[in-house]
């Protein structure tokens, strides 16, 4: 069931929110418990078990990894936890991939191991839960929250369906206060529906009507030219920007109706002056979790090895190390496949170089005693043309099916050709231009600056303002209903 279909507008979204209004506060856990069971078991009622199994796990190794004080026994219940949650997702998202890769085909279905040798569906936002369920059972045992009792808040938290299929990824000790101190307002459901008819526009009148020129362009890389390439890769960084943080407005605009306060997960990330800032603003709260969870631990594990100590430049090498295996880890998590280890790899070296620059610039500072750290306007150049070198290139990587496909697709950015003459020309309609036009300017933060200076000025503007949405909530509407289902993008991460 997804946000922008027929059914959740016009059906599941009304009952919830009534539903939800007028039962007592007591019980509306309970309720959206309910409806959140409902919602996922909407896509599939196997996954939905596997969720509630691997969920019901999660609970009793919580439960004994508190009571138990002996750290031997703790950490014996952790690995398991562990274990399990990346063998669900290993197995779903790696395991068939790795015996093709491997040429283990015949071996497998010839033993009688596996009749069918395919790769099981996806179940839908397994990546997302899977790590929902890994933060809350490690934050458990570092002692940074405590353990669930009652098993139907811990259900609600991995299954709470506004962030069960693409996130935001959110923290139990953020989720676990809201359980029991939040509000339903007007003010709070009047906000909250502003930003899921801003995230609706995003993903169906932008994000969805540039697929045309992007597919035209990635998938036929040996008859398209220079021009369809570069209009293929700045769309395709429009709809992948608009699709993502088009879903989270909509999530976070749910979770407000009813009284959550979901993370951000963007920050206008085109307006970035370095690699590093770009994964600051871009997906933050999956760059959050990696980096509390993934480097700092091994950052931790590498500053106290005996053998690392003998390094010269210790914090350096030892932030690299970190750094690498966190991006490895990083371009795993998006999928299986040599194309994804290298978009990890990608990834830190670029960030690995504005590190090793940054160090050296700080060791010159502090030997010539300088306090002020003033960058002169050829770093400034050199710091946002590097970001976008590794923005515009990193996602053709993204976006090819893999890497000899990203290969010639670059090759077609760089070296000029017109193999496809003026037929790209056939891919611009008035919706696509409208998509890039609009999607571009609303890149940079204009929306927060025209709400502040403009639409909050008076109550005439502000109901302006509401009219204005409710148009653009009926285009919308009439949009998605009129192309019928259309995926989110990440839905397959």
């Amino acid at each position: 069931m997804s946000f922008t279909s027929a059914i959740f507008i016009i059906i599941f979204f009304p009952i919830c929110t009534l539903s939800y209004f007028i039962s007592d506060v007591k019980y509306r856990n309970i309720l959206l418990f309910i409806l959140s069971c409902f919602f996922y078991a909407w896509c599939g009622l196997k996954f939905f078990l596997l969720l509630l199994i691997s969920s019901t796990i999660t609970y009793g190794l919580g439960l004994l990894i508190e009571k138990n004080v002996n750290e031997k026994i703790k950490k014996i219940f952790i690995t398991l936890g562990i274990t399990y949650s990346i063998g669900i997702l290993f197995y779903y998202k790696y395991f068939f991939t790795i015996l093709g890769g491997l040429n283990l085909t015949p071996f497998f279905t010839n033993s009688g191991f596996l009749d069918n040798f395919s790769s099981p569906a996806l179940p839908l936002g397994i990546s997302f839960y899977v790590f929902s369920i890994l933060s809350y059972l490690l934050d458990v045992y570092w002692q940074k929250c405590k353990a669930q009792k009652n098993i139907i808040y811990l259900y609600l938290y991995v299954l709470f369906f506004p962030k069960i299929v693409q996130g935001p990824i959110m923290r139990y000790g953020d989720f676990e206060p809201q359980l029991f101190k939040r509000e339903m307002s007007i003010s709070s459901i009047d906000v909250g529906l502003q930003r899921f008819i801003i995230g609706m526009f995003k993903k169906v009148v932008i994000a969805d009507q540039l697929s045309k020129i992007i597919s035209y362009s990635f998938d036929h890389v040996d008859s398209v030219g220079t021009i369809s390439s570069w209009l293929g890769i700045v769309a395709y960084l429009i709809q992948l920007y608009y699709d993502f943080s088009g879903y989270t407005d909509m999530a976070i605009g749910l979770g407000l109706m009813f009284g959550f306060k979901l993370p951000e997960n963007f920050s206008y990330p085109y307006v970035s002056g370095t690699v590093a800032e770009y994964w600051r603003r871009w997906h933050i709260s999956l760059g959050e979790w990696f980096r509390d969870y993934c480097y700092m631990p091994l950052y931790r594990a590498f500053i106290k090895n005996k053998r690392l100590k003998k390094c010269k430049n210790l914090t350096l090498y030892v932030d690299l190390l970190a750094l690498i295996l966190t991006w490895l880890l990083t371009g795993i998590w998006h999928g299986s496949g040599l194309k994804y280890i290298f978009y990890g790899l990608w990834w830190f070296v670029f960030i690995a170089i504005e590190r090793i620059i940054e160090y050296h610039k700080k060791k010159i500072r502090k030997k010539n005693k300088i306090k002020n750290k003033k960058e002169s306007m050829p770093e400034i150049i050199f710091h946002y043309s590097f970001t976008i070198i590794a923005v515009l290139f990193g996602q053709v990587i993204f976006r090819s099916a893999d890497l000899s496909i990203a290969s010639a697709y670059v090759k077609n950015m760089l070296y000029w050709n017109t193999k496809d003459g003026w037929l790209f020309l056939l891919q611009l309609t008035n919706s696509t231009l409208f998509a890039i036009v609009v999607g571009i300017i609303f890149s940079f933060p204009i929306f927060p600056v025209l709400k502040q200076k403009v639409i909050e000025r008076n109550i005439i503007t502000q109901i302006v303002y509401r009219i204005i949405l409710a148009v653009i909530f009926f285009i919308s509407f009439s949009y998605a209903i009129s192309a019928g289902y259309s995926p989110f993008l990440y839905q397959v991460f």
